[in-house]
């Protein structure tokens, strides 16, 4: 089954070589490759574990590629461009439920109806949740929010980055609904964001750009009752 990832450890950070899965056939091939083409760093065949986001690496009992299992990586986008890149976490991370990106999203959209009002200045979350969103527009919620999350995880899931506390799950998964909450005060210009403190520099900066550069949105009900952007 292609379901293994070779990683590069360069010590202070990581590489995946290729964005592709592979069989472990697949994955002794690319390192033999790569140490044929001089490369000498440490080289692991690993699985993705897409409840924390990393990739793992396994027992060998191969005597040319035995390697320490159970090394955690969390690899660096490298060479390859930043489109590229989100795809092949979108690959590894579809949206589902109780995965962080899902608590990013579920998150971003609780803190877009409360923080937004209908005409007669009620919050959109009075009586609606995101069932209530016209489907164009939670898909572009969605897409926005898998760019900024993929484009700025590390930044998210950084060393004392804030946790949602209202809510059960693991530490990645309140990290990011917290984030998700930020990501939609941030870009629309609220009062709160990551900018006010409850981020760890340089995050929040980081994220406080990255948000802003997704520009304002505003939501409203149309005639039909749903909400749409």
């Amino acid at each position: 089954m292609a379901n293994l990832f070779v990683i590069a450890d360069y010590g202070t950070s990581s590489v995946v070589i290729g964005l592709h899965a592979r069989d472990m056939a697949g994955a002794k091939r690319a390192i033999s490759w790569q140490r044929q083409g001089g490369f000498k760093m440490p080289m692991y065949i690993c699985r993705y574990e897409p409840e924390n986001q990393v990739f793992v690496s396994i027992a060998s009992e191969d005597k040319t590629f035995h390697q320490e299992a159970g090394k955690r990586f969390s690899p660096e986008r490298g060479a390859f461009t930043e489109s590229a890149w989100l795809d092949f976490w979108r690959s590894l991370n579809p949206m589902r439920e109780g995965t962080p990106l899902w608590y990013f999203f579920k998150s971003y959209t609780g803190a877009a109806l409360w923080s937004s009002s209908d005409d007669d200045g009620t919050p959109l979350d009075n009586g609606r949740d995101d069932s209530d969103i016209a489907p164009e527009t939670l898909a572009q919620m969605q897409q926005d929010c898998e760019r900024f999350y993929w484009a700025n995880s590390e930044h998210i899931h950084c060393d004392g980055a804030p946790v949602a506390n209202d809510m059960d799950g693991s530490i990645a998964a309140r990290e990011s609904a917290m984030a998700g909450h930020d990501f939609w005060l941030t870009r629309c210009g609220h009062g709160a964001g990551f900018w006010d403190g409850d981020w760890p520099e340089p995050a929040a900066t980081a994220l406080d750009n990255a948000a802003k550069a997704f520009g304002n949105v505003d939501l409203y009900v149309g005639d039909d009752g749903q909400i749409y952007a």
